[in-house]
């Protein structure tokens, strides 16, 4: 017996996996795993998806955070990081992707911190310790969704061939 392969609808494959990183979020001791969503977006040059997606990391991130714009600026940083990085170097090579995972986790604090000093709040920034397991997990995470983004792409452009 052929077993046929089938393909989750799209919008039911994103809101699951955007639970799972919501779950994995709670589970991980805060550590942010949704900045992927739009990585990923951003990699393939699908600028609609990744404004998309980082629309509503940047809704998810402002609702959970005590800052206003925190997530604002977090987020135009790593887009403008990205699109810098990306103009002169490889987007799809993994130790691209290990090292803007660095930057997204040296930013992302950075980004946040900014917005504590304009609320006269004093935030303690990461050790270089928790950079690099933030970094870790971040890229990780990449790894996850780019094998599947990339298995559901082959999936498609093979049926509709078909």
């Amino acid at each position: 017996m052929r077993w046929r392969r089938w393909r989750v609808p799209a919008p039911v494959f994103w809101l699951g996996m955007g639970s799972a990183a919501l779950w994995c979020q709670e589970f991980l001791g805060g550590r942010d795993v949704l900045v992927p969503f739009i990585l990923v977006w951003l990699q393939r040059g699908r600028m609609g998806a990744a404004f998309v997606a980082a629309v509503l990391v940047t809704l998810v991130q402002e609702g959970l955070a005590s800052f206003a714009l925190g997530a604002t600026l977090a987020t135009a940083g790593l887009w403008a990081g990205f699109v810098l990085a990306a103009w002169r170097l490889d987007p799809f090579n993994p130790l691209f992707m290990a090292g803007f995972s660095l930057y997204a986790a040296w930013w992302i604090p950075q980004a946040y911190g900014t917005v504590a000093m304009l609320h006269d709040v004093v935030v303690p920034l990461p050790s270089f310790f928790q950079i690099l397991v933030q970094a870790s997990v971040t890229w990780l995470v990449w790894v996850i969704l780019n094998w599947l983004v990339a298995r559901q792409d082959r999936y498609v452009s093979v049926s509709a061939a078909t």
